[in-house]
């Protein structure tokens, strides 16, 4: 079952908005107003966008979601596998301004309410995490590098490790991304695959030439998952495409470079009286 509904501008995680207080999903390019207009909705500050044009569209979306711009938590990705735990402490870091948001970053996560993390995509993985009876909860940015050094598997090994929460028990969501059919890579790419993944490796690419692949990264993130404990029945994958799905996203590789950034966000609201 598809895990997100679109709506007003951005596509929420269905499930946990309905057992809930907690808020999680993910942007659009685009919202439309009251008379139908389309407005940019680019949310990431280190694409080249005028900067007061990105702080107010996530001024909008705080709005919209119920947790201040200032109680945003962001971090400067880099596509590798350091993940952070945010306190309260953090709050506001990299909500305005790249150069404050946290350096050499690709997850977060906490289990304080009233703090928003946030994550900016156009192709890579977005990866939601939920633990329901701590209310530990956590986000991460998956591209291939991401991917292949296995950022999904840290999370929950963290959570493991440092906060006693079985992987058994963590729910967890992956969310739009490039689909197989529009991914393509070269030999390096699929080497770490098969250092990754081993003899699971042929499941999630296929051969297109002498030497390019098809990958599916969606795919091997539920297999990291998988082999870090996670149950089958507690992953929930997406099926919609941010190549393919022109409409709602933008794409580093469809737009060749020159693409804005969605956000996928998570967070606890205050109290159950929040915006929806």
């Amino acid at each position: 079952m598809e895990p997100f509904l679109l709506k007003k501008s951005k596509f929420i995680v269905e499930k946990w908005y309905q057992e809930s207080h907690l808020v999680s999903g993910f942007t659009c390019k685009y919202s439309i107003d009251e008379c139908t207009n389309k407005r940019n909705q680019n949310l990431g500050l280190h694409v080249g966008d005028v900067h007061q044009n990105v702080v107010n569209n996530r001024h909008i979306i705080a709005n919209e979601i119920g947790i201040p711009l200032q109680n945003w938590v962001g971090s400067q990705q880099t596509h590798g596998r350091r993940i952070k735990k945010i306190s309260r402490d953090d709050a506001g870091l990299g909500s305005e301004f790249y150069e404050e948001a946290i350096k050499d970053t690709d997850g977060l996560y906490t289990k304080e309410q009233g703090i928003q993390l946030t994550q900016f995509y156009a192709d890579c993985v977005p990866v939601f995490f939920r633990h329901k009876n701590s209310k530990m909860i956590g986000i991460a940015h998956a591209g291939w590098k991401g991917t292949t050094l296995g950022i999904s598997g840290e999370m929950v090994r963290i959570w493991l490790e440092h906060e006693d929460i079985h992987p058994s028990e963590v729910e967890v969501v992956i969310g739009p991304s490039i689909c197989k059919q529009c991914y393509l890579v070269d030999e390096k790419v699929i080497q770490a695959v098969n250092i990754l993944l081993g003899k699971d490796a042929p499941l999630v690419y296929v051969r297109k030439d002498s030497s390019q692949f098809y990958l599916d990264l969606k795919k091997i993130n539920e297999l990291i998952l998988l082999k870090n404990g996670v149950l089958f029945e507690n992953i929930y994958t997406t099926n919609y495409c941010t190549s393919c799905d022109e409409e709602y996203f933008f794409s580093y590789r469809r737009e060749q470079g020159n693409a804005g950034r969605m956000m996928g966000y998570i967070g606890w609201l205050e109290s159950d009286e929040g915006s929806r």
